[in-house]
């Protein structure tokens, strides 16, 4: 589980993809974006098709499942 307190931002200014090898999260304001990229616990792990997310008073919760 991925938690990361984004501020009050709109919904729509946050991007969130998830991949086997990588959770990218990106928050973009008038001036820039801000990236987080998040990587299994080592090389022989993935991360599984088990995925959600939910946005809640500027805390965005993703959650991935592991292979």
């Amino acid at each position: 589980m991925i938690v990361a307190d984004v501020g009050l931002v709109h919904l729509d200014d946050i991007a969130v993809s998830v991949s086997s090898r990588r959770v990218r999260l990106t928050v973009s304001d008038d001036d820039s974006d801000v990236v987080w990229t998040v990587t299994p616990p080592t090389c022989r792990h993935r991360f599984g098709d088990d995925r959600s997310a939910c946005y809640n008073n500027g805390v965005l919760t993703v959650t991935v499942g592991m292979e």
